[in-house]
């Protein structure tokens, strides 16, 4: 009798144990499965642009607009934008992984829909580093469809 009760004890720690590593690695997995998809996705829509992005470890630095011109000085893909619109602009720079540099441009509501949060890994395409119409996050994409 005592076999079956030790028997039951490890079968119970050993459902436990699998329940908790599926606890701390199930939302690792699918955002991975996730972040699969988006990039396949965000790849074959910046496919037809001249410059294409591909960053890693990357960092916002938001633009701001400097009175009286109201202007944005601190970055120069910030210096782009038309004064006065420069501060609803974020740049985003990180470590090269492809592509066609290390910097990019984003407005409030391309920010908003890639979902980008700091350290990020980035696809993005477009005319030019100022000009994407493509951006990929692991968050989701913003001109995908």
């Amino acid at each position: 009798m005592s076999m079956s009760i030790n028997a039951k004890k490890i079968i119970f720690a050993s459902v436990f144990v699998l329940f908790l590593i599926s606890v701390y690695y199930g939302p690792r997995i699918l955002n991975f499965a996730r972040w699969q998809l988006i990039s396949r996705e965000a790849r074959a829509a910046t496919s037809g642009f001249p410059m294409i992005f591909g960053l890693v470890n990357t960092v916002p630095i938001k633009c701001v607009p400097v009175p009286p011109s109201m202007n944005c000085p601190n970055h120069y893909l910030c210096a782009l934008k038309p004064s006065g619109e420069c501060g609803q602009y974020t740049v985003i720079t990180g470590q090269q992984a492809g592509g066609s540099g290390a910097e990019i441009i984003l407005s409030a509501s391309q920010h908003t829909l890639s979902g980008y949060s700091p350290g990020d890994s980035v696809i993005a395409g477009g005319l030019s580093a100022a000009l994407t119409q493509v951006v990929a996050t692991p968050g989701g994409c913003s001109g995908c469809q």
